[in-house]
């Protein structure tokens, strides 16, 4: 005797108690890395701040014939030619250090080369044989960083926030299909051997094919966890041109390509300006060897001491 399965009560899908749970998980991990990136970030930010406000200040000072040392408030005296020197000498040395700790920690080469470019203006003026060597040190550096080729990160950043655009429209390549939760019970030993004896007959005429599993449409669950894995590869996209790590940066870039026709439909017009946009960004150059300054340093901090 066959029971209907629709006696009995309905239970709720696990599908959805799992999107549940995935859509917690991704929002966790998207959290703590945004918090680590924007933490990175600040401090960074907040090093260069003060010392530009503090150039800024001391070029000021400067401009007005006053010592940049003087307290706010007091009278302004005119600096002698001594003096002037040796403050052009100690700022110059203080941005090519400064360049030198951007080329080390972010490999950020157009703000180093502006730097020792404002180093070598205030170096213009003054002469002497020292300080001609701490210049033809300068601009040799300013040659040698020049003729880096490094792909432009603002133009990566734009592109990666195009893709964060583009990924929340993507259709997907196939209607997801509730996994049945009814199950029909054949309680009936004798109709159960029946129907097994009839499959068994069936085999033996016809040959059964499997639908290829690259064909089968996907259940919600597994579009949600490839969707997860997908924001993910995005998330390490992201962190990996924040700190100039070629290696993720690549890796996660073909694992999305990899990741793209199994859940998106390739035909589609959006999905197809997603893949030109991650096939340009996969040819960019984030991170390159580069050249050591440490000669300019030197170079300047001797005429400091003198």
């Amino acid at each position: 005797m066959v029971q209907d399965a629709n006696d009995k009560p309905k239970a709720l899908p696990k599908a959805k108690y799992m999107r549940v749970i995935l859509w917690i998980i991704t929002i966790l991990v998207l959290v703590i890395v945004g918090k680590n990136l924007w933490s990175q970030y600040n401090g960074q930010h907040s090093f260069l701040t003060k010392q530009v406000a503090y150039l800024e200040n001391k070029i000021s000072l400067l401009s007005q014939g006053a010592h940049p040392d003087s307290e706010a408030g007091s009278v302004i005296k005119p600096i002698d030619e001594k003096t002037f020197t040796d403050l052009q000498i100690r700022d110059a040395y203080f941005m090519v250090r400064i360049a030198a700790t951007i080329l080390q920690n972010n490999h950020d080469i157009a703000a180093a080369i502006e730097l020792l470019n404002t180093a070598q203006e205030h170096l213009s003026n003054l002469q002497g044989e020292k300080i001609e060597l701490a210049k033809t040190l300068l601009a040799a550096d300013i040659t040698k960083l020049s003729a880096i080729q490094t792909s432009d990160t603002r133009a990566l950043q734009d592109n990666l926030a195009l893709l964060d655009k583009l990924a929340v429209i993507l259709p997907l390549k196939h209607e997801p299909v509730e996994v049945s939760q009814n199950v029909t019970t054949i309680k009936d030993s004798t109709a159960n051997t029946a129907i097994q004896n009839i499959l068994s007959e069936a085999k033996t005429i016809v040959k059964i094919r499997k639908k290829p599993a690259g064909d089968a449409p996907l259940s919600d669950a597994t579009i949600e966890i490839k969707r997860a894995q997908f924001r993910l590869l995005m998330e390490q996209i992201r962190w990996a041109l924040f700190y100039k790590d070629a290696d993720v940066y690549k890796t996660s870039i073909v694992k999305m390509q990899q990741l793209l026709p199994e859940i998106f439909d390739i035909n589609s017009d959006v999905v197809k300006r997603f893949v030109t946009i991650l096939n340009e960004m996969s040819k960019a150059q984030i991170n390159v060897d580069v050249p050591n300054i440490q000669d300019s340093v030197n170079a300047l901090k001797a005429l400091l001491v003198g």
